[in-house]
Order: C-alpha cells, then structure tokens, then sequence
C-alpha cells in the first residue's frame, strides 16, 4: 500500500506537459488501472490465496491424522492375523497416507513461494505504476 500512496502522491502533483486532453486522459485511465490491479492483488488476491492454502493445510493435516489413527487401529489386529482382507485396507491406507503427505508438502511449498515472491510482486506493480507515471508525464 506504500507504494500506491507515493505514486498517487507523486502522479497527481506531477506537471502535466502540452499533451492532448486524449492522451492525458489515457495516461491517466492506464496510471488508474495499474493502482486497481495492485489494490485487487493486495486486498483481494493474495489474502484469497493464503486464506485458501491455510485451509486446505489444515484439512490435509486433518486427513494424515486420521489415517495415522486408523492404521494405529489396524496394529494390534494384524500382529495375529495374516489374513488378505485386512492387508488391501491397510495398503489402501499406507498409499492415502502417502498422497496426503505430498500434498501437504506440495502446499506448504506453494505458502513458502506466496511468501517469499510477495516482494517481487509488490515491485512489479511498482513498476507498472512508475511506467504509467512516466507515461503520462511525458506526453
């Protein structure tokens, strides 16, 4: 939010050169779009996506708990009985397992990068407001 209050600040004080009302008004509309497209991200977007990652965490943690506690279920039943149909559930359940373990790790990475490229972004929407200063500046 920084930056779209300097550049405001900076593109409404700029001086306009001798442009026409069309151009100035198209500098203007692309300056106007670029500071939406930042509040979109900052206030909608990424807390959208971090919101949606926590949950979807949580959920899979949910999950790999419950498979952790009916495969614990299963323990003392299959240290007696070698029987087949207890070993597909038990299978069944050490493969749920695994796939909930990679996804978990799959979101955890996706948080990690939101996190750590939030910077980047944040710079790239400085850029596009800075372009579309300079633009209408220098019509």
């Amino acid at each position: 939010m920084r930056a779209v209050a300097f550049l405001v600040c900076c593109f409404t004080s700029a001086s306009a050169l001798a442009i026409t009302p069309a151009e100035r008004l198209a500098a203007q509309r692309e300056y106007e779009q670029a500071v939406l497209e930042w509040r979109l991200y900052d206030q909608v977007e990424r807390p959208a996506t971090l919101r949606k990652l926590a949950g979807d965490i949580k959920l899979c943690e949910a999950e790999l708990a419950s498979i952790e506690r009916r495969l614990r279920e299963y323990e003392p039943t299959t240290r007696f009985n070698s029987g087949g149909a207890l070993f597909l559930d038990i299978e069944h359940l050490k493969l749920l397992k695994l796939e909930t373990e990679l996804c978990l790790t799959k979101l955890r990475e996706a948080q990690a990068a939101e996190t750590r490229f939030h910077v980047d972004r944040v710079r790239l929407f400085e850029l596009r407001l800075l372009a579309a200063k300079e633009r209408y500046e220098a019509k």
